[in-house]
């Protein structure tokens, strides 16, 4: 079901499938013989380093703030704003704040901060919303 993760053996793989949103967007085949838990625990670290991966990506592209810019503690106006961008996109692929933190090594207390001012920081910067819009588009964020 929607946000689960479930199994599906078929013959001697087993597939491990992420459903988030009712879409699909992750599968690993994985030979049953070798299934373990740690295995599902190790999926699951993947499928969320794999959105941290591919939001910062796109993030650094669209922003033209490095990497480490946004991951460290730089209170420039910009790049705070790519850092919220990041974590905004992040909770709308469906992350929660804890995992946000954890993933990007930023405070939790940071992260929902951003989280809850981030309609009043898009409104009072246009280049910021279009990046967001944009952004959501490229990443396929409904």
């Amino acid at each position: 079901g929607c946000g689960s993760w479930c199994s599906h053996r078929a013959y001697r793989y087993t597939y491990i499938i992420c459903a988030v949103r009712c879409k699909i967007y992750f599968v690993r085949k994985v030979d049953w013989h070798d299934f373990t838990k740690e295995n599902l625990v190790n999926t699951r670290c993947m499928y969320k380093m794999q959105i941290f991966q591919e939001t910062l990506a796109a993030v650094v592209d669209a922003t033209d703030v490095g990497r480490e810019q946004i991951l460290s503690g730089c209170k420039q106006e910009e790049v705070v704003d790519a850092r919220a961008l990041l974590i905004k996109l992040m909770s709308d692929k469906g992350l929660y704040p804890m995992q946000i933190s954890n993933i990007s090594g930023l405070n939790s207390r940071s992260v929902t901060q951003f989280l809850l001012s981030f309609r009043e920081r898009i409104n009072s910067r246009k280049i910021l919303r279009m990046n967001y819009e944009a952004l959501k588009n490229q990443l396929g964020i409904a």
